[in-house]
């Protein structure tokens, strides 16, 4: 009864001053070329999950991050898609329980826009194997695609912008 895949990111780039919880411009236009990049690996998604924001997390980022996809996909007659914002980052095993559960999912794709300190953590919940300790503080670029059946973590560049590395995290 799980997803298909399960395609899990980081928020993307935040800008430098620490009080400004929203996406740098940089940021913003990353979240717009995610938008094609996703809808051609992953033709098929039915759900969307992004962190919201709650006590001792205040950022705006995963769910700006994820805003083109979702005012895409509503607009495009796609197939219904869900779509969770409620749930805190810290809030990892609900996640993945109500992900692995959810019948709509079935066959299907599940994109999660999460805190990078808690994507390892949250993807093991998922059921991934050989998920990297750390997801670094500087990485913005690279999916981790999950296979419902098998676990098997794949590590995707985005190859999006100028300075997106080549390889996945600690490859």
């Amino acid at each position: 009864m799980t997803p298909s895949k399960i395609v899990l990111l980081r928020h993307a780039e935040k800008p430098d001053e620490p009080s400004d919880h929203n996406l740098s411009a940089e940021g913003k236009t990353r979240s717009q070329l995610l938008v094609q990049l996703l809808l051609f690996l992953y033709p098929s998604i039915a759900g969307i999950y992004a962190a919201g924001t709650g006590p001792n997390d205040p950022s705006k980022r995963k769910i700006q991050t994820v805003i083109p996809l979702i005012k895409y996909l509503l607009h495009d007659d796609h197939q219904p898609i869900a779509i969770n914002t409620v749930r805190l980052a810290k809030e990892t095993e609900q996640t993945a329980n109500e992900i692995l559960s959810n019948a709509l999912y079935l066959t299907k794709t599940v994109i999660v826009c999460w805190s990078h300190q808690k994507l390892p953590s949250l993807a093991k919940k998922l059921n991934a194997k050989h998920v990297p300790e750390k997801w670094p503080e500087d990485r913005y670029d690279v999916l981790w695609e999950i296979d419902g059946q098998s676990g098997k973590l794949k590590q995707i560049p985005q190859l999006l912008m100028p300075g997106d590395s080549l390889y996945g995290i600690g490859e």
